[in-house]
């Protein structure tokens, strides 16, 4: 099953390696972060580079919910979960994706090993209308709500988390020129505050105060979820 755990916004892929520590006995770590390709063109070339889908969040695929719940735990201030700030349950409880939820976001990424939503081939008539898409998307032609096909983006609205999202899926045509994949690191979201906050994937209110107990670092330890102190 997927669950979902919020983190700042700009330490998605820090919160997933420290979380994969407590899965330090699975060959296959469970804790990722969603990315998706963007293009843009200049000067008639298409360039292709990976950004975060969903700032501020980070996945996990697996069984072993006390485990996911202990690491959440130990990391308190840098993950926790959505339904987190009770005073019965300050970190959360793991509450897994629904099914539908879970099966659409593995048909975006196509088992994609880097969990990554790669771009969508489509063809489109000369009238600019999309007439047909490779993939889920195909499927999700008529609830394409917005198209920008010179710039190959399409924004979808889906059902995530109770909720109609609006998701911008990156495409490709069959004519385009080969794209240029830049040799660099993903791109950050803007917002790098690093403060729990809203965000596309929940918009929820997420900015009240850390709970109680601060947890930090023993002196000289890495702060990895195993050697960690309450002050």
């Amino acid at each position: 099953m997927w669950y979902v755990v919020q983190t700042p916004v700009g330490r998605e892929a820090e919160a997933a390696e420290k979380l994969n520590h407590f899965y330090r006995d699975k060959a296959e770590k469970p804790c990722f972060v969603l990315s998706k390709e963007r293009t843009w063109r200049m000067g008639g070339v298409y360039y292709v580079d990976t950004e975060v889908m969903f700032p501020g969040y980070v996945f996990v695929d697996t069984a072993d919910e006390p485990v996911l719940e202990d690491g959440v735990k130990c990391l308190a201030g840098l993950v926790r979960f959505l339904n987190a700030g009770s005073e019965a349950h300050p970190y959360g409880t793991a509450v897994p994706l629904k099914k539908e939820e879970e099966k659409f976001l593995k048909e975006l990424l196509r088992e994609d090993s880097s969990h990554t939503v790669r771009r969508f081939l489509v063809r489109a008539n000369d009238a600019g209308e999309i007439e047909w898409a490779e993939g889920v998307l195909g499927e999700m032609l008529p609830k394409i709500i917005r198209k920008r096909l010179r710039k190959r983006i399409v924004t979808i609205q889906a059902e995530l988390l109770n909720e109609a999202r609006q998701v911008e899926l990156a495409i490709r045509m069959e004519d385009d020129p080969e794209a240029v994949f830049p040799k660099k690191g993903p791109l950050n979201p803007k917002n790098l505050s690093g403060d729990f906050q809203e965000n596309d994937f929940s918009r929820v209110s997420v900015s009240g105060k850390n709970p109680s107990k601060k947890i930090t670092r023993l002196h000289g330890a890495e702060n990895d979820g195993t050697k960690l102190a309450a002050e």
